[in-house]
């Protein structure tokens, strides 16, 4: 029995934070949005992952202000 070698896709980076983009702007939901598009749901919520963190987030955290304080 011969197995087929299943073809890992890869995408380019616009590609993806287009889709990403697009998912979140969607009414549907991520993993119906994701067949849709004929990706995997999993990879899908990665790449909004992704883009939902800026660059700037490997710097550290400043504290929050609390404006309440005097």
């Amino acid at each position: 029995m011969d197995l087929e070698k299943q073809k890992i896709k890869t995408y380019s980076a616009e590609f993806r934070e287009s889709f990403a983009k697009l998912a979140i702007g969607s009414d549907k939901p991520i993993t119906q949005k994701a067949k849709d598009l004929g990706v995997n749901p999993n990879t899908l919520h990665a790449w909004i992952n992704k883009l939902a963190i800026p660059k700037s987030s490997t710097t550290p955290c400043e504290p929050m202000s609390n404006s309440t304080k005097n």
